[in-house]
Formats: C-alpha cells, sequence, structure tokens
C-alpha cells in the first residue's frame, strides 16, 4: 500500500491535505520535513514548500538555524533561505555543539569544522565524538582513545581501549586492559580500572560498577557503598558492613514470599476449569 501523508489539528480536521511520500513532525521553528519525489525538502504549517524538494535527505534545523543536508551523497548545511551555508563536501557530519564546531568526515577521517566549513581541527582521527563541557573531546588514533583540547592537541594521549564522556564531577570512564574505571581531565587514574562494567555518577555521587558478575555501587574514591545481592532468589541491597539495607523485611520474611506464592498459585489452580486446561500450578 502506498501511503500518503498529511496533517490534522487538534480537532482532527485535515490542515495539509496527504500528498506527500513522507512527513515528519513540526519543529519548533514551524517548518516540517517531507518527502515528494523521491526527494526531500520543507513545508510550513499550510503545507506550502519553504525548502523545495530537492535533497536526497535532510534533518530539521538546529537552533542556530542550519539543517544537515545530503546532496550527492555528500554531507553540509543549509540556513533558513535554502542557501548553502556549508557546501555538501563532507563523506559524514554531525550537528554543531554549543561551541560552534561540528564533526566531520573526510577521507575516511575524523575532525572538527566551524560554522563557515573551514577545518579546526584537521581530519586524521579513526573516530570521534563531540567536545565535553570541559572542551575536551574524544578522539581514537591507532586504535585507542583519548582526548583533545579545542586546537586539536593532545590533553591525554590515546593509550585507551574505550572512553566515556565526563561526567559533572569532572570524571570519565575509560577501559584499560579490558576493565573500567574512571580518570580525571589529565587522564590520571582517579579510580583505577578493576571492574567489568560501569555507569557513571549520578548526582549523588555514587557510581553502579560490576565486578566477578555482582553488582555495586562506589563513590568517587572507589570505595564500596553499597551492593546487590539475592536472597532466596530476590534482589536485596546491602550496604558496605553487610546489614540489609533493601527491602525493609527480615531475610525469613524475604523467604517466606516464594512458598506464599505457591500456595496462594496451588489453590486457584485446584479449580475444576484449572485442572481441566492443565494449568501449571507453579508462583509467577
Amino acid at each position: 500500500m502506498n501511503w500518503e501523508w498529511g496533517f490534522i489539528n487538534a480537532q482532527g480536521e485535515m490542515v495539509v491535505e496527504p500528498r506527500f511520500e513522507k512527513a515528519t513532525a513540526f519543529a519548533a521553528n514551524g517548518l516540517a520535513r517531507a518527502k515528494e519525489n523521491g526527494k526531500w525538502g520543507f513545508i510550513n504549517a499550510k503545507g506550502a514548500w519553504v525548502v523545495e524538494p530537492r535533497f536526497e535527505w535532510t534533518e530539521d534545523f538546529a537552533a542556530n538555524g542550519f539543517a544537515r543536508i545530503r546532496e550527492n551523497k555528500k554531507y553540509g548545511f543549509i540556513n533558513l533561505k535554502d542557501a548553502w551555508v556549508v557546501e555538501p563536501r563532507f563523506e559524514w557530519i554531525k550537528d554543531f555543539a554549543a561551541n560552534g564546531l561540528a564533526r566531520a568526515m573526510e577521507n575516511g577521517k575524523y575532525g572538527f569544522i566551524n560554522l563557515k566549513g573551514a577545518w579546526v581541527v584537521e581530519p586524521r582521527f579513526e573516530d570521534a565524538n563531540g567536545f565535553d563541557a570541559n572542551g575536551l573531546a574524544q578522539v581514537k588514533e591507532n586504535g585507542k582513545w583519548g582526548f583533545i583540547n579545542l586546537k586539536g592537541a593532545w590533553v591525554v594521549e590515546p593509550r585507551l581501549e574505550w572512553i566515556r564522556d565526563f561526567d559533572a564531577n569532572g570524571l570519565a570512564g575509560a577501559k584499560e586492559n579490558e576493565k573500567w574505571g574512571y580518570i580525571n581531565a589529565k587522564g590520571a587514574w582517579v579510580v583505577e580500572p578493576r571492574f567489568d562494567e560501569i555507569w557513571g555518577f549520578a548526582a549523588n555521587g555514587l557510581a553502579q560498577v560490576q565486578e566477578n558478575e555482582k553488582w555495586s555501587f562506589i563513590n568517587t574514591q572507589g570505595q564500596f557503598v553499597a551492593h546487590i545481592d539475592k536472597i532466596c532468589g530476590f534482589d536485596v541491597l546491602k550496604n558496605a558492613r553487610g546489614e540489609m539495607t533493601w527491602p525493609k523485611k527480615t531475610p525469613a520474611q524475604i523467604c517466606e514470599e516464594p512458598s506464599k506464592q505457591f500456595e496462594e498459585c496451588h489453590e486457584a489452580c485446584s479449580a475444576p476449569a484449572c485442572q481441566q486446561n492443565n494449568t501449571p500450578c507453579q508462583p509467577e
């Protein structure tokens, strides 16, 4: 079935007749992406073309008034007047960050361009992520990850198997020798890499980590604050002293629950209808 797309208002009335091959929701600037004859453009709330459908692909306009566009398998940016701001010459490109730089790829390598499309950090990296609020970006070279500054200079040499964004406390998860830990903005280990998996630090200053198939919570010094254990098949939380803090039950009460569930199930399944249907008698 060939669908045609249009728009209705909050009362269910047709506002833009369905005539597009595809369409997306209206963005904050009042424009929606729409596809006609295999090409993408932008329409207003009345369905009129503001940017004629002539592109292979596009994304919504960003807050800076630029939209990412693909034309002839190359990426660039247009403005709201349908003029090229950055010519489509990149193999891949990302939206501009708050610092005015965007990741882009040329000849299979990543770098960063400014709002005019000029290289600020030359494309020499195997992979790259955006700049964090501290002005550092994750980049990959020779199979290893490190951090560069806004000038493209190494702040943390590429020696890590993997790295993550910096948390608000200034620490970033990093992997070395197949183990995870946390580094500071200079690349020094604050929490040594000894975990199998980690999460970022939450607002309460704790991070969830996994070691030997057990999940725990640590502080920014890497000290264990609590860990998840099991009692009679149920997850429980214990503090650093091994005392159960959740749920508010005794181990005996927790272990009673499976038998209670079985008794209730057995009683329910003793009904004739249940027996006729061969309903298995086991707790949920």
